[in-house]
This record gives structure tokens, C-alpha cells and sequence, in this order.
């Protein structure tokens, strides 16, 4: 159970919640609040709605908040270098650009230095950064996925059983489209 062996996540959870529930609202570490009225709802489970709000709107919306702020600075970045790249879209934790390929480490290094940089006067923990340089990001996360998928089905049958299974989960995909993505290595 990993409060038991990580302690000091119960008490902060218990906290989050206490705080909550004393102020009507929480916030990230970037001082942005979110009221939840959910909190003093008589009913139990838009109550409890209201507690997982509590927990995690901190840490979701700091991650939000520092994607933000980086996003600025990077356009501002790039655009002062007159870098040929921009930032084309957030997904959860991840921000995806596009550059020339000739470019490409020196992009993925000036976002990691200004994603750490815009916050780490702010963050009570050290902040990662990993980026990764792929030619094509959709085709490198499904592609990555569909191992992953079939790796857990080949703990239990042949690979051949494990690629029937997996290819059920991705009918959306064409045949040739899932043999490609099965074995390509981006």
C-alpha cells in the first residue's frame, strides 16, 4: 500500500481535504483557486466528487500551470532565437512541437532547460524533464502502446493469440495500418 510506505502522502491528502473544506476552495502551488461548492452538498457522493477535486486540482493544476507558463516562454523563446518550430498542441503533461529535423536536439534541450527554469524557484520537489525527438509523435505513442499491450498478452499466450487480442482493441486502425504501427521502430 503506498501510504503506508509513503506517510507523508496521507497527511498531505487529509490536509488538502481539511483545507478545503475550512475555505470552500484550494490551490496550486501557483496560487491559482478553485472554489468547490461540491464540498457542502448533503449529498455523499457529489461530497466526495468534491473531496477528489480538493486532491487533485493542486497537483494536476500546478502541472497545468507550469505548462503555461512554459508554453509562453518558449513561443517568446523561439521566437527570439527565430527558431524555425512552434508548439502545436498540450497533451496531459506532454507538449508537442514541430521543427526541422536539423533543429530538433536544440529545440528539445531549450524546452526542457525553460520547462525547469519558469518554475523551479516555485516547486519544493526537483522538476523532470524528458524529451524525446520522433519523426512522427501519433504513430510513436499508438506504436508504443500496442507493444505494450502485446507484451502483457504474451505473458499468457503465444504471440500470435497475443496479436488477435491486441488488434481487437484497435479496430478504428486498417490492417495494414496496425502491421505498420505493430512493427515499426521509430
Amino acid at each position: 500500500n503506498y501510504l503506508e510506505t509513503y506517510p507523508g502522502i496521507k497527511e498531505y491528502m487529509e490536509e488538502e481535504k481539511s483545507d478545503a473544506y475550512k475555505y470552500g476552495y484550494v490551490k496550486t502551488l501557483m496560487n491559482r483557486k478553485r472554489v468547490i461548492e461540491e464540498l457542502q452538498s448533503k449529498n455523499f457522493m457529489i461530497r466526495s466528487s468534491g473531496e477528489r477535486m480538493a486532491l487533485n486540482t493542486p497537483i494536476q493544476g500546478t502541472a497545468a500551470d507550469i505548462l503555461k507558463k512554459a508554453m509562453v516562454e518558449i513561443f517568446e523563446e523561439f521566437k527570439k532565437r527565430n527558431l524555425k518550430s512552434k508548439m502545436l498542441i498540450q497533451v496531459h503533461d506532454e507538449l508537442i512541437g514541430e521543427c526541422p529535423e536539423e533543429n530538433a536536439d536544440v529545440v528539445a534541450d531549450r524546452l526542457c532547460y525553460l520547462m525547469k527554469t519558469c518554475v523551479e524557484n516555485d516547486l519544493p520537489v526537483p522538476f523532470k524533464c524528458d524529451p524525446s525527438v520522433v519523426r512522427r509523435w501519433y504513430e510513436d505513442e499508438i506504436s508504443g502502446d500496442i507493444k505494450k499491450n502485446l507484451g502483457k498478452f504474451e505473458e499468457k499466450m503465444s504471440h500470435d493469440e497475443a496479436v488477435i487480442e491486441v488488434r481487437k482493441q484497435y479496430v478504428y486502425l486498417t490492417d495494414e495500418e496496425f502491421d505498420y504501427l505493430l512493427n515499426a521502430n521509430f
